[in-house]
């Protein structure tokens, strides 16, 4: 049972039993994993050699000692060679059960670094993160905005680095930033405007970007991300519009998206999670609070898009429903809605294939999860509608 979510089945069971009766209790999750002990120190070894018990023999006087035997030669035993590195960058993570048509969904790859540098001001970090193949530990760094355009660059910032704007130039690859408070992440519009509209280039849509454990507070949209590859784990955003915006790739999609375990609280004059042309997108566990517009939005031309375990606070959701829309395979499934607004689920009924399953929402607002007739190859069951209540 996921973090976010666990609770919300304590409340599940607790609301059907109150209107079915039930006996019984619900088995509490296991603790935290405790590390083993670690061993003892090491045996003293002086005096190794009689650990078998063998003693020197006793001789009568005068009786003749027979030579002693040289023991063999000892032999150093061979010197292991350490083990290579591990490549910089996380593992996957494990994002639970995927559809099978999910299987495509790949994350970044970790950038390859041959140097390793530590900065504690703003001047150096920007310096180091140019040479491609730098790994920086930034150690209480503050100052303006940061731009990225080197490839195979990881980042790790320290809990007191504070800087503005966290910035990727025109087809970077293979970059991973840990930590730091920021103003705004920008990843840029892969077009050009030389001939007066824009010309669209596939070989300047970023590739493997991995953000974790962000801290962004932005007086404007957090977040706004176009690319192939790139992940958003552990972080904090909150925003006066957007906490992520997706989209502005013309005929372009962007593919493999991943938001994992973060918490996105928007003011609400946009939505809180807004993803326009997307191929290949999880949204999983998460916290989504907005106070007015939708907390969650798939647009544009977009396919296999699957959101699990999250929890959406205030607001609902929109599937679809734009000029120029067109939605195909969509998975909507274990979420949580503690919900105010006047729109709950609302899907566009031209989505070729949309699955929503077990979601509860607790809400005063409606009635029925989704009150329209379901179209052909639609599946929308198990979903509970239950008073509400206040998110925690």
């Amino acid at each position: 049972m996921s973090a976010v979510c666990g609770w919300s089945r304590v409340l599940l069971v607790g609301y059907v039993c109150l209107v079915t009766g039930c006996v019984g209790q619900v088995a509490s999750e296991p603790g935290p994993y405790d590390p083993e002990t670690p061993d003892g120190d090491v045996a003293d070894l002086r005096g190794a050699e009689y650990a078998d018990g063998w003693q020197p023999e006793a001789f009568a006087p005068g009786e003749e000692v027979p030579p002693t035997e040289e023991p063999p030669p000892r032999e150093d035993p061979p010197v292991e060679e350490p083990a290579p590195e591990e490549p910089s960058g996380p593992a996957s993570r494990d994002l639970g059960p995927l559809p099978a048509e999910m299987a495509g969904l790949r994350w970044p790859t970790a950038p390859t670094t041959t140097r390793e540098v530590t900065v504690t001001d703003a001047a150096s970090l920007a310096r180091e993160a140019s040479v491609p193949g730098t790994r920086i530990l930034a150690n209480g760094v503050t100052g303006g905005g940061l731009s990225l355009s080197a490839n195979d660059v990881e980042i790790i910032f320290d809990g007191s680095s504070r800087l503005g704007t966290l910035s990727f130039g025109h087809g970077t690859q293979r970059v991973r930033v840990v930590g730091g408070q920021w103003s705004g992440v920008r990843f840029p519009i892969p077009a050009s405007w030389d001939g007066g509209g824009p010309s669209y280039r596939s070989d300047w849509m970023a590739e493997d970007i991995s953000l974790e454990g962000l801290r962004v507070v932005s007086g404007d949209s957090a977040i706004e991300l176009r690319g192939r590859r790139i992940a958003i784990l552990d972080s904090d955003i909150t925003a006066e519009r957007y906490s992520v915006w997706c989209g502005d790739t013309g005929p372009m999609q962007s593919e493999d998206l991943i938001l994992f375990r973060n918490s996105f609280d928007s003011a609400g004059p946009e939505s809180t999670v807004r993803l326009v042309s997307v191929l290949r997108t999880a949204t999983i566990e998460n916290r989504i609070a907005n106070s007015n517009k939708h907390n969650y939005r798939i647009h544009g031309t977009s396919d296999l898009a699957y959101a699990r375990d999250n929890l959406l606070i205030n607001t609902g959701v929109m599937l679809g429903r734009m000029a120029g829309d067109t939605l195909n395979r969509i998975w909507f499934d274990d979420n949580v809605f503690h919900h105010v607004a006047p729109d709950l689920f609302n899907p566009d009924g031209a989505i070729g294939s949309l699955r929503a399953r077990r979601n509860l929402a607790m809400t005063d607002v409606w009635s029925c999860f989704y009150c329209g007739s379901t179209p052909a190859g639609w599946d929308i069951t198990d979903n509970v509608v239950a008073p509400y209540t206040p998110a925690p």
